[in-house]
């Protein structure tokens, strides 16, 4: 049985710069599939932009721009999403992760335990490690999300940035879905947006995610393309959320004040204390989706 496996160190995204009528159809329709083909009981992570080129690759192994880039960058200090593929005649896997420092930073001595309310947790309350700083990001409250918390975390000296969408009430986030499934392209607005900057204390918790998705459905319902041929088409996540960034990195000691704490000004503050939906992007687009329900203690 012959096997192929693919590894990108840095998955080249201008490369489809010229079909990015293709790409934003694509991330929009993939994310509206996860939406409206999920519940609010466990974390979900996708990658539409990775997922798009494995599309390619699978059906369109012609298009403009499916080269493959093997740049040997560190991922230490450049913005990097490795990706794994695993081809077996009519198994394919893919593995996504991501590694990316934060601008600012969270100091690990602010890292505490906080409460996170689970949607299935009852009375319980489930102490995790939350982290926090207080520095000016974008920020803002979207009335046409019901006043949800629109909070940009950027990274890699805002080469890319995380989007945290928390709704305003508790047991908001099954109401918040349903209306972006109707209104999809809020997503994009979003991410496209570039809100006011305020001082805002974050605290957010450290969570990890691992999710596996059959992409085969999806494919199927995009286009007419033969997938027959293919029993599975796994598309598998793995993100961290830490104090450094979004990835395991090497323990390093950061000298510094926080240029903001001796200031009297009173910060808003976004506690991100229940469950929420994130998105990762760049200038080419989105390129992780997906929500936190629970975090573990």
């Amino acid at each position: 049985m012959k096997i192929l496996e693919l590894v990108l160190c840095l998955i080249p995204f201008c490369a489809v710069a010229n079909a990015n009528v293709e790409v934003r159809e694509f991330t929009l329709d993939y994310i509206q599939h996860i939406l409206n083909n999920t519940d609010e009981e466990d974390n979900i992570a996708v990658a539409p932009y990775a997922a798009f080129q494995l599309y390619e690759e699978l059906f369109e192994p012609n298009a403009v721009g499916s080269e493959e880039d093997e740049s040997e960058e560190d991922p230490q200090e450049s913005p990097t999403i490795i990706k794994h593929q695993l081809k077996q005649q009519s198994f394919v896997e893919q593995n996504v992760t991501m590694k990316a420092r934060w601008t600012f930073n969270f100091q690990t001595r602010d890292t505490s335990k906080r409460p996170f309310r689970q949607l299935d947790a009852g009375d319980r309350t489930f102490l995790v490690d939350n982290l926090r700083k207080d520095d000016v990001f974008r920020y803002t409250n979207l009335e046409k999300l019901f006043n949800a918390s629109i909070l940009e975390l950027p990274l890699h000296f805002n080469e890319v940035k995380l989007w945290i969408i928390l709704p305003q009430m508790e047991d908001g986030l099954a109401e918040l879905k349903d209306y972006l499934v109707d209104n999809i392209d809020v997503i994009e607005e979003i991410s496209n947006s570039s809100y006011k900057t305020e001082l805002v204390r974050v605290m957010m918790p450290k969570f990890s995610l691992n999710f596996e998705q059959n992409l085969r459905d999806f494919y199927d319902e995009l286009s007419d393309e033969d997938i027959t041929q293919y029993e599975a088409i796994h598309q598998i996540i793995t993100l961290k959320f830490k104090e450094h960034g979004i990835g395991d990195f090497h323990k390093i000691n950061v000298l510094f004040w926080n240029a903001y704490s001796d200031l009297r000004i009173v910060p808003k503050v976004v506690d991100i204390s229940h469950p929420f939906l994130f998105m990762i992007t760049n200038k080419e687009g989105i390129q992780f989706f997906g929500q936190v329900v629970k975090c573990e203690p």
